[in-house]
């Protein structure tokens, strides 16, 4: 069964500067162990489209 997450932590950029950072990973499993994981992407929420780290904010639209 393959499935889709989003992995979140905070970071350390410098001494006074911390960061989220979001990684979506695909994993692939049989029998409660996994098998494989793959890393789609990973990226620092940012505004518009985040409002905080962890609630979405606008979408962007195509023109």
């Amino acid at each position: 069964m393959e499935n889709r997450c989003l992995i979140t932590e905070k970071f350390r950029l410098t001494k006074r500067v911390k960061e989220t950072l979001h990684v979506v990973i695909d994993y692939w499993s049989e029998l409660k162990k996994i098998d494989w994981i793959d890393i789609v992407t990973a990226y620092i929420p940012r505004y518009p489209f985040w409002k905080t780290p962890y609630i979405r904010g606008k979408k962007y639209e195509r023109k």
